[in-house]
C-alpha cells in the first residue's frame, strides 16, 4: 500500500484489514520530544481495534511466525532506523542491503494476509541533502522488491486507492469492496461507479483460497458502486485463484446470468485465473459508451479499465482506458448481459484487444516484456531535431570568464567547459551537479559465440551481478564521483535480478555477422525503453548523465555501426576489445566484415541498421542519448560502445551531439573514429578500454571543476584585485 505523507494509506490499509483478527506491526519509534510525530502515532492507535494484536518493532522477526492476518505500518520507518542502526547515513547506498535482502525474503516466505503500507518516495518532497537522497534511492529500490513479490500494489491518492499491480487481475471480496466505498473511495467513469479490484492482498505467495463460486447479486442502481464478483473466507481474503489453480493465465470466458441486466448488478461467476472481476450496470456519460447500450462490463487492467457492453461472448472489441496515453477504444453495443470481455496491458501506446480469450496477452514471466508498451506490436518512438543549448547563457559566461580573478583563458579548457554546462543548465553561473546519475545499460550479443571476445558470455551477467554487490570499476568509481548508479538488463542472456529486468527486450541480440540483431517490434520496444529510462531519470532529478555498457562482445556490433555509418574499413576499426589474441583479431575483423556487408544496404536507415547490425542495448542507449537531449540534460559519453550508440542517437535526433562530452578516448580505434564524426574532444586520454561508464566517470571531477571554477571564484570586483586595464589606466 503505497502513497505519499496524508495520502489516506494507512487508514485505507487499515480497513482492507479489519473484518478480524489482526496482527499489527508498528515500525515507528516514538521520541518523546517530537510532539507533532507523538500526535501521529496517537491518532493511529486511535483508529485501530483494541482486539488488534500491536507489535513493535523489526517486521522481519514478527514475520518469522505466522498469523491469519497481518499489517506493518510503515516501511519507511524501518528503513531509517535500519539506516541509524548501521550508521549508515554517510556511507555508499547499498550498505542497508543485507536489511532489504531479509524483509524482502520474510515478505516472499510469508503464508498468510499479508498488508504492508510504504510511503512512495516520488509522491513526496525530499531535502536535497545527501542524507535525503540516499533515503529516496533506498526505499525506492525497496519498494520495488516488494511490489515484485507481493500479490497487488496499490497506490493510494488523496484518500482514492489506485491498483498498480497484478499483470493478472484479482477478485475482491464484498468485504474488501465495502472498505473501498467507505471514504468515498468508489472509483467512477462518467456516471459509472466501479470498485477496484484491490482484494486479493492475502498471501504473499499468490495462492489464492476462495472459492470461485459466485456470491448473492447486490442490486443497486447506475452509479453506485460496483459489486465485485468473488467469494471470500472468514475472514475476508479474496484468493485470486480459481478452484482450476493449475489452469493457464490466458482470459476465461466470463458467463453473467440471463437476469444481469437494466435495473440491477449481477456478479460475474465462474472461474478466472487472471479473467476479469468486475460487473456493473449502464449510466448516461460514460466515456465512449451510450445511454442506451445496456449493461457494462468492467475489466480491471495494470494502468486502466477495459470496459465492453454487448450481447454476445466474444463479438466485437473491448475499450481500454489506459492510464497512461494512446490508448485506442472500440465499444461492443447491445442491451443483453456481457458475455466476454478482454484484459490489455497498460502504457504509452495501449491497444484495445479484440474480445474473448484470444484478445488478452500471456505473461511469459518477464522475459519479452515490452517497456511501457502493451505487449502487442511496438510502438514507433518518435525522435526529432533537437534545440541547443542556450547560446545567450553561453556569452554571459564567456563574459564572467573574463572577470575572474585569473588571466582570461587561463584556465584552458576548464573554461569553455563551465561555459558548456551553463548553457546546458540555462543559467550563469550554472550549478554543481547534485545528482549525476550512471545507467549502465547490459546486453549479450551472439556473435561473442564465435571466438570474437576473450571471455564467455556467462560474465556479462556475473558483472550485472557484481554492479549490484557494488564491486565493479564503475562503483568504486561512482563512490568517489559522488554519482549513483542503476544497471539496466536489456538483452543479457542469462537471467538477473527482478528489480533490474523490467526494460528487458530479449535474450541475447542476434549475431549479426549472420543473422538480424533484432526484430523490428524488438528495436522499437528497445528504443522505447531508451527514451523511458531518461525519462525516470530525468524526472527523479538527474541533472547529469553518464551512459555506460556491459556486455561480452559488445565491441563487435559496436566496430560494425562506427565502421559502417563512417564508411571505414575493417581492418583500421577494428580492435583488441577484451584483450584477444591474434587469432581472435582475425576471427572478429572477419565478422565485422562480414555484418558490415549485411548492414550496407540500410547504413541510411537508423532503425533498420540497429535491427540489422545493433542489439537491443545499442536501441536503448541511443534512444536515451537522443531523449536526454530533448529533455535537456547533460550527457557524459563513455567509450566505444556508447560512442556507436551516440552516433545513431545524433542521426535520430539531429543536433542531440551539442548536450554531450566524451569523458575519455578508449584504446579501441574506432572510438577515435566515432569521436571525429561527433567533433567530439575527448576530455581524457588514459589508455582505457572497460567499458562500463568508467572512462566518463574519471572525467566526472574533471567536469565538476569546470563548474566550480565559473560558479565559486571571485570576481575582479569582489576581490578587489586590479585587473590588467585598471593597471593600465592607473599608470
Amino acid at each position: 500500500m503505497l502513497g505519499g505523507a496524508r495520502s489516506g494509506k494507512s487508514a485505507f490499509a487499515e480497513r482492507l484489514v479489519a473484518s478480524g483478527p489482526v496482527r499489527y506491526i508498528a515500525t515507528a519509534v516514538v521520541d518523546p520530544a517530537d510532539t507533532d510525530f507523538a500526535e501521529r502515532i496517537a491518532a493511529h492507535r486511535a483508529r485501530r481495534s483494541a482486539a488488534w494484536t500491536v507489535v513493535e518493532g523489526d517486521p522481519v522477526a514478527g514475520l518469522g511466525q505466522a498469523t491469519p492476518a497481518t499489517l506493518i505500518d510503515d516501511i519507511g520507518t524501518w528503513l531509517t532506523a535500519r539506516i541509524d542502526a548501521r550508521k549508515a547515513w554517510e556511507q555508499p547506498r547499498g550498505t542497508v542491503g543485507p536489511d532489504i535482502e531479509a524483509l524482502v525474503a520474510a515478505v516472499g516466505a510469508y503464508p498468510e494476509r499479508l498488508v504492508i503500507v510504504s510511503p512512495e518516495v516520488g509522491m513526496g518532497v525530499i531535502p536535497a541533502t545527501r542524507s535525503g537522497r540516499l533515503f529516496r534511492d533506498e526505499i525506492g529500490t525497496l519498494n520495488q522488491r516488494l511490489a515484485e513479490v507481493c500479490d497487488e500494489a496499490v497506490l493510494v491518492v488523496a484518500g482514492q486507492p489506485v491498483r498498480v499491480k497484478p499483470e493478472h487481475v484479482a477478485v475482491v471480496s464484498e468485504q474488501a469492496a465495502d472498505a473501498l466505498t467507505v471514504g468515498a473511495t468508489e472509483w467512477t467513469a462518467g456516471g459509472v461507479a466501479g470498485v477496484g479490484s484491490v482484494g486479493a492482498v492475502g498471501t504473499a505467495s499468490g495462492a489464492g483460497r476462495a472459492s470461485s463460486a459466485p456470491t448473492a447479486a447486490r442490486p443497486g442502481a447506475a452509479g453506485d458502486s460496483v459489486n465485485i464478483g468473488a467469494a471470500h473466507d472468514g475472514t475476508g481474503v479474496a484468493g485470486n485463484r480459481a478452484a482450476t489453480d493449475g489452469a493457464d493465465a490466458g482470459a476465461q470466458e466470463v458467463a453473467t446470468r440471463p437476469e444481469a441486466r437494466d435495473g440491477g448488478v449481477e456478479q460475474f461467476g465462474g472461474q478466472a485465473d487472471s479473467g476479469v472481476a468486475v460487473g456493473g450496470s449502464a449510466a448516461e456519460g460514460v466515456a465512449g459508451t451510450r445511454p442506451d447500450t445496456g449493461n457494462i462490463g468492467v475489466a480491471q487492467t495494470d494502468s486502466g479499465v477495459a470496459t465492453t457492453t454487448g450481447s454476445e461472448a466474444g463479438s466485437g472489441s473491448a475499450m481500454s482506458l489506459s492510464g497512461s496515453e494512446g490508448a485506442a477504444d472500440a465499444v461492443e453495443s447491445g442491451n443483453a448481459g456481457v458475455k466476454a470481455a478482454a484484459l490489455v496491458s497498460g502504457g504509452a501506446g495501449a491497444n484495445a484487444a479484440a474480445g474473448g480469450a484470444d484478445s488478452v496477452s500471456e505473461d511469459d514471466g518477464g522475459a519479452q516484456r515490452a517497456v511501457g508498451l502493451s505487449k502487442g506490436p511496438a510502438v514507433q518512438v518518435g525522435f526529432g531535431p533537437v534545440v541547443a543549448p542556450d547560446a545567450a547563457v553561453r556569452a554571459a559566461a564567456e563574459a564572467r570568464q573574463a572577470e575572474l580573478t585569473k588571466p582570461l583563458g587561463a584556465l584552458g579548457r576548464l573554461e569553455r567547459l563551465g561555459n558548456w554546462v551553463a548553457a546546458c543548465q540555462g543559467v550563469c553561473p550554472p550549478k554543481q551537479f547534485e545528482r549525476a546519475r550512471v545507467v549502465v545499460f547490459a546486453g549479450d550479443h551472439g556473435v561473442a559465440r564465435h571466438g570474437v571476445s576473450a571471455y564467455p558470455s556467462e560474465v556479462t551477467a556475473q558483472m550485472v551481478a557484481n554492479f549490484l554487490h557494488g564491486g565493479a570499476a564503475v562503483n568504486a568509481l561512482a563512490r568517489l564521483a559522488d554519482a549513483t548508479v542503476r544497471v539496466v538488463d536489456v538483452a543479457v542472456e542469462g537471467d538477473t535480478s527482478a528489480e533490474i529486468s523490467n526494460f528487458k527486450v530479449r535474450r541475447s541480440s542476434g549475431s549479426i555477422d549472420r543473422e538480424d540483431a533484432l526484430t523490428d517490434d524488438e528495436t522499437r520496444t528497445a528504443l522505447s525503453a531508451g527514451s523511458a529510462l531518461a525519462d525516470e531519470e530525468i524526472d527523479s532529478g538527474a541533472d547529469l548523465l553518464i551512459v555506460g555498457d556491459m556486455g561480452i562482445g559488445n565491441t563487435t556490433p559496436a566496430t560494425v555501426l562506427i565502421a559502417a555509418i563512417t564508411d571505414t574499413e575493417p581492418v583500421i576499426a577494428v580492435g583488441r576489445g577484451t584483450g584477444i589474441d591474434d587469432a581472435g583479431w582475425m576471427r572478429k575483423t572477419a565478422a565485422v566484415r562480414d555484418a558490415m556487408w549485411r548492414a550496407r544496404p540500410v547504413v541510411k536507415d537508423s532503425h533498420a541498421l540497429l535491427r540489422v547490425a545493433g542489439g537491443a542495448d545499442f536501441a536503448a542507449m541511443a534512444g536515451f542519448l537522443a531523449r536526454a537531449a530533448a529533455r535537456r540534460t547533460p550527457v557524459i559519453l563513455d567509450g566505444v560502445v556508447v560512442s556507436a550508440a551516440a552516433l545513431i542517437a545524433e542521426q535520430l535526433a539531429p543536433g542531440a551531439s551539442a548536450w554531450w562530452v566524451a569523458g575519455h578516448r578508449s584504446s579501441e580505434p574506432s572510438h577515435t573514429i566515432a569521436l571525429d564524426r561527433l567533433h567530439l574532444e575527448p576530455l581524457l586520454d588514459m589508455n582505457m578500454r572497460l567499458g562500463e561508464g568508467s572512462g566518463a566517470l574519471t572525467a566526472l571531477p574533471v567536469l565538476r571543476a569546470a563548474v566550480a571554477t565559473l560558479t565559486d571564484m571571485a570576481t575582479f570586483a569582489e576581490a578587489g584585485v586590479s585587473t590588467a586595464d585598471s593597471t593600465e589606466d592607473s599608470a
